[in-house]
């Protein structure tokens, strides 16, 4: 996946095979701005995003981009780290233009429930990276950083997983939003809201968790 930031937020991020355009300037887009609640959460910072979601036109496309089908858990918050678009770059000490702010990129233990395509086995548990997450602020507050149409994984939860490789390289799987279903307690699933239109998606959202995972394994297989 391809980020490009402006303003605050500048550079190329790679994370995972899916493309997505990022642009505009973060504190621009604040969806919840001002005092903290009484239950004092931070406010959340939506990044503006162009996503290249065509792969979920199709339902053979969707299944056969993934390197793992499977459904998951979400078990805790392994870990988050920042990710720094010009790490190893000095930049030019004339220039006025600002350092970028680093991105966080949450890691979720998932607990894999049943597994379709690829090598993950039901019971094994797997890292899943998502961008966004917490990031500290210098005044001392923390602010959570989304990506525009995602929302971040909740631990507790259980999702059908499209899921590819790591841009790291480093074992772990990588989300994009329209890459993954959310399942509900009676199997059924739900799309997020700004990809319930692709057809994709849609074709696997019409059957039960088992019956979409079913139907990648298939479409993933007639190559």
């Amino acid at each position: 996946m391809t980020i490009r930031m402006s303003g605050t937020w500048r550079g190329a991020l790679l994370l995972a095979a899916a493309a997505l355009f990022v642009v505009g300037v973060v504190s621009g887009v604040v969806l919840a701005r001002g005092a903290l609640s009484a239950s004092d959460e931070p406010e959340v910072v939506s990044l503006p995003a162009r996503w290249a979601s065509a792969i979920a036109n199709d339902p053979t496309t969707l299944a056969r981009s993934a390197d793992a089908v499977f459904e998951g858990t979400v078990v805790a918050v392994e870990q988050q780290r920042l990710w720094d678009p010009f790490e190893g770059e000095l930049g030019d000490a004339s220039s006025s233009e600002r350092r970028p702010e680093p991105l966080p990129i949450s890691v979720f233990r998932v607990k894999v429930e049943s597994a379709w395509v690829g090598e993950l086995a039901a019971g094994s548990e797997v890292l899943v990276e998502q961008p966004g997450g917490s990031l500290a602020q210098s005044d001392g507050d923390t602010i959570t950083v989304v990506l525009e149409f995602d929302e971040l994984l909740e631990v507790g939860e259980t999702y059908l997983f499209w899921a590819q490789d790591s841009a790291a390289d480093n074992g772990n799987l990588s989300t994009s939003p329209f890459m993954r279903l959310r399942v509900a307690d009676d199997g059924s699933l739900e799309p997020l809201a700004a990809w319930s239109t692709l057809d994709g998606l849609r074709h696997y959202a019409e059957r039960d968790s088992r019956g979409a995972g079913l139907e990648a394994q298939r479409l993933a297989d007639t190559r």
